[in-house]
């Protein structure tokens, strides 16, 4: 499992880039916001269909928890 969430790790660093960005970026500077914008809701959108596939697939599996 360890290894398949490195890029859940990479995609919260993103998401925290992204949501940086929008934090500092020009609130009059429609098309920046909007560009912005649309980036996170894509990387977010896509990190957590991923989540919920790993996360569940590992609930739903006879060793979860581990250790039983």
């Amino acid at each position: 499992m360890k290894t398949c969430t490195a890029p859940m790790r990479y995609e919260h660093r993103a998401i925290r880039w992204w949501t940086d960005q929008i934090a500092s970026a020009d609130v009059a500077d429609v098309h920046e916001l909007q560009r912005l914008l649309y980036g996170v809701h894509a990387l977010i959108k896509v990190h957590l269909s991923r989540e919920e596939d790993l996360y569940v697939a590992a609930l739903e599996s006879p060793s979860w928890p581990a250790g039983t």
